[in-house]
């Protein structure tokens, strides 16, 4: 199940799915940000699901798996690591 859903512009948390006893369909509980927590049908959390898209795939130009292969390198020159992800990026294919 995935972890986030956006429903009406706003981001969700998956908690748990809950069977209900009468009717047998799955309802999927979730919260907001600040905690409140909601119900709706499996079928609709799965249609507002996040989809997680991958950092990188092989159809990526050249130019962009070298500027991947170097982000990988920043700051060992000066001993300190920085992640990729700690630097805003242009091209958000690259980076997740």
């Amino acid at each position: 199940m995935n972890e986030k859903a956006i429903i009406n512009g706003k981001e969700y948390r998956f908690i748990k799915t809950e069977t209900d006893m009468i009717t047998n369909r799955t309802a999927v509980l979730f919260e907001n940000e600040h905690g409140c927590s909601f119900i709706c049908p499996v079928e609709a959390w799965l249609e507002n699901a996040k989809r997680e898209e991958p950092a990188f795939n092989k159809y990526a130009s050249p130019e962009k798996k070298i500027a991947l292969f170097k982000s990988l390198f920043i700051g060992r020159e000066t001993g300190k690591m920085m992640s990729p992800l700690s630097e805003p990026c242009e091209d958000n294919s690259i980076y997740r």
